[in-house]
């Protein structure tokens, strides 16, 4: 058990820079401290901000290119911004069938709903052109900023084998039970 507590970054919070930080540093403090090379990752939370959660993917991303091995274990909840992290783990787990996962395309505002694409960054600003006629001057530069990293942060995923299958759940719109997450293939059940 030392030696899982060892290996442990738990993300139980709302996915902010400082929650994200800290979890960058867990992982560099314990493949510092320890010659491992699995860390487990334990994702609760009902998500936060996707383009924060990016930078602990990149950073995944970065050490899995060193023989880093993410391993994920979702305990009761993982949903929003926290899923997109946990899909990016080598190995996923849940402790039952009945662990919930939302699935929800990302929003940048309230007013606009933003779908995962594939077209270019050009197209998608021209498209917000026509879009966000309602919102007021002043918001517009961070409006078409907030998208760009938006696009940004989708491509990413796009660029994954394991983000573009992803997608596929994102356009649902909805929970997914474990259960179901485990018959597609993206994870497995430790208790059935």
């Amino acid at each position: 058990m030392n030696d899982l507590k060892k290996r442990a970054v738990i993300i139980g919070d709302e996915i902010t820079e400082k929650l994200i930080n800290k979890a960058i540093q867990d992982i560099y403090e314990k493949i510092m401290d320890d010659e491992g090379e699995i860390i487990l990752l334990f994702p609760k939370s009902l998500g936060g901000a996707p383009i924060v959660g990016s930078r602990l993917i990149s950073t995944m991303e970065l050490l899995k290119s060193t023989g880093i091995v993410f391993t994920g274990l979702v305990i009761d909840e993982c949903s929003s911004a926290c899923a997109d992290i946990f899909f990016f783990c080598n190995r996923r787990f849940a402790v039952n069938p009945g662990a919930r996962f939302l699935m929800h395309p990302g929003q940048v505002n309230t007013s606009v709903n933003i779908i995962p694409r594939t077209d270019s960054s050009t197209m998608i600003e021209k498209d917000i052109g026509d879009e966000y006629e309602n919102i007021m001057i002043k918001e517009k530069p961070a409006f078409v900023r907030n998208m760009k990293k938006r696009i940004v942060y989708d491509q990413m995923l796009h660029r994954s084998e394991i983000g573009s299958k992803i997608f596929d759940l994102i356009k649902e719109n909805r929970i997914f039970f474990a259960s179901e997450l485990a018959e597609k293939g993206f994870l497995e059940i430790l208790v059935k």
